[in-house]
């Protein structure tokens, strides 16, 4: 099929300006010098005269001051592995006294991961004490937007650290509010084949909120609660089949979703084995539900994991690792984003994680087990291997996802009407459900370059082929390219902006415009959809992202 030239034109729009962006930060870092210089130039301070000098005041300039730095190192997105924070705190001298403040990192997700390397803090020389100062006398005690993110972010790990010690427990979070625009302007209102930014096509969206728990202490029990609240909460709500009812895709009713609650346990046995019981996170799949350890690279979720993968499991999990380079991961659960069901702890899930160094990591993820809800009666079959790897080429990441599932009869799904012009047989009563067993597959690739440390640039492609309709509801081939910008704030590494376009294309035409909607007769009798539908879907997405 051929894409619209529209898209190029925005792909080349959008790294021109990256490429303008990235010259103008640098050329800028040399003109501002000469003002960061000036502001940083040490202040006269009055103090008191020792006893043995004159009686005449004495003037000494004070301790230099030493400005807060952070340096942002790029998530990897690979739901398989371990993330590491590092979040890297320097001390600002105060005028008569100062002190060095120790450097804080987050603790490591617990997915099996290639693991970001850490970046190390400035060493900071302890200023020569000076005489007491006169308060009356210091000039110039305005505070920066920078002091005051440093002090903020120093009070939130302050905080965190105080409750860890006294509890065990760990606490962090996420905010993510954001802007989106599609293109087409759809009728619907809503962004098709998108997950968590499904809603608002053309609004304001409070995507996310995350308050996540963990309490790991070696000997004894732990936990992890993870909760989700706003469009995240909303959407998994819609996704997830509770006691074996049939999950109402994009029809939620949910304010907040536990995503993740699970004891942990580790059997003191060889290397550890790690026991973990309760709802998780899938193992499938190269990305995965935005968290406040790893928001990936993109910020929409790709195809591959939103039509063809499961979100979450329910059920007993165990890994081990057998040395630095082979680690394994078995469990058995309720099945795809199932709670509970009468097939209890029949799916089998599988993953193989091999890291022949620490800039590789290369998995292999495989379930298999009865459906559930009103698929009930039909089996799922699922491979999946994903590749993460930091290249030689220190800011460049790249990443590899392929997919295979099959599911056995009978297949239930949910057709999706097209235009008057484009008439979808699945709508035909005699195609539900099929008799027959279905397939899909779909790979994907991803490219993260970091110019700078506060800057990221990542690019995103995938395939996914819905060969019978199953997983769309119209048998199509689709593909997604995805461009985004991300900046993490120097000084306060906590807060990433982004900036986002994608381009959605169909070998059929799924996509709503602007309407009108009209109803009309289809196979199905009659049926209500906008009077054109397109073969492509441009969007623009901003989002501000704080994490603590």
């Amino acid at each position: 099929m051929v894409i619209h030239d529209r898209f190029w034109r925005l792909v080349l729009l959008f790294w021109w300006c990256s490429a303008a962006a990235l010259v103008l930060g640098m050329a800028s870092k040399r003109l501002l010098q000469p003002v960061i210089e000036n502001d940083a130039a040490p202040r006269m301070t009055i103090v008191a005269p020792a006893e043995s000098s004159a009686t005449r005041p004495v003037i000494i300039p004070p301790a230099t001051v030493v400005r807060r730095s952070a340096e942002h190192v790029a998530h990897s997105v690979s739901r398989a592995h371990h993330i590491r924070h590092s979040i890297l705190r320097s001390a600002e001298s105060a005028l008569a006294e100062s002190a060095k403040a120790p450097s804080i990192s987050h603790p490591a997700s617990p997915r099996t991961a290639a693991v970001m390397a850490d970046a190390a803090s400035p060493s900071i020389d302890r200023p020569v004490e000076a005489a007491k100062p006169i308060p009356t006398a210091t000039v110039g005690t305005v505070p920066t937007i920078e002091a005051a993110a440093s002090k903020l972010s120093d009070q939130v790990a302050s905080t965190q650290k105080w409750l860890a010690d006294k509890t065990g427990i760990t606490v962090h979070g996420l905010l993510d509010f954001g802007t989106n625009y599609n293109f087409n302007q759809p009728a619907t209102g809503n962004n098709l084949y998108r997950v968590f930014d499904y809603f608002g096509a053309s609004s304001f969206e409070p995507n996310q909120a995350e308050l996540y728990l963990s309490r790991a202490i070696p000997n004894q029990p732990g936990f992890v609660i993870d909760l989700n609240f706003l469009n995240t909460a909303e959407v998994m709500h819609g996704l997830t089949s509770y006691y074996g009812d049939q999950q109402g895709a994009h029809n939620p009713t949910g304010w907040m979703d536990p995503t993740q609650v699970y004891l942990t346990y580790t059997i003191p046995v060889g290397s550890g084995i790690n026991l973990s019981a309760g709802r998780q996170v899938s193992l499938i799949g190269f990305e995965y539900i935005p968290s406040w350890n790893n928001i990936n690279f993109n910020q929409s979720i790709d195809l591959l994991y939103s039509l063809g993968e499961p979100f979450t499991v329910t059920g007993l999990r165990a890994a081990y690792s057998f040395n630095k380079y082979l680690a394994g991961t078995i469990g058995i659960n309720n099945g795809w984003d199932t709670i509970a069901t009468k097939n209890m702890f029949q799916t089998v899930e599988a993953q193989l994680s091999l890291t022949p160094n620490e800039n590789l990591t290369w998995n292999l993820q495989g379930m298999y087990g009865p459906s559930t809800g009103a698929q009930s009666g039909s089996k799922r079959a699922l491979a999946n291997t994903t590749v993460a790897w930091k290249t030689p080429y220190k800011p460049l990441q790249l990443g590899f996802e392929y997919l295979f599932a099959d599911q056995s009869a009978p297949v239930f799904f949910s057709p999706l009407a097209e235009s008057p012009a484009y008439t979808n047989p699945l709508l035909s009563p005699h195609a539900q459900p099929f008799q027959h067993s279905v397939w899909w597959s779909g790979v994907g690739v991803w490219a993260a370059y970091n110019p700078t440390d506060a800057l990221q640039l990542a690019t995103r492609g995938e395939w996914f082929d819905d060969a019978s309709g199953a997983r769309s509801g119209i048998a199509q081939n689709l593909g997604e390219i995805t461009e985004t910008l991300s900046y993490t704030v120097p000084f306060f590494s906590n807060l990433t902006a982004r900036l986002e376009y994608r381009h959605d294309f169909s070998s059929e035409h799924p996509f709503p415009n602007s309407g009108p909607v009209v109803t009309f007769v289809c196979p199905a009798g009659r049926c209500v959809s906008t009077a054109h539908t397109y073969s492509g879907q441009d969007t623009f997405e901003t989002a501000l992202i704080l994490k603590f």
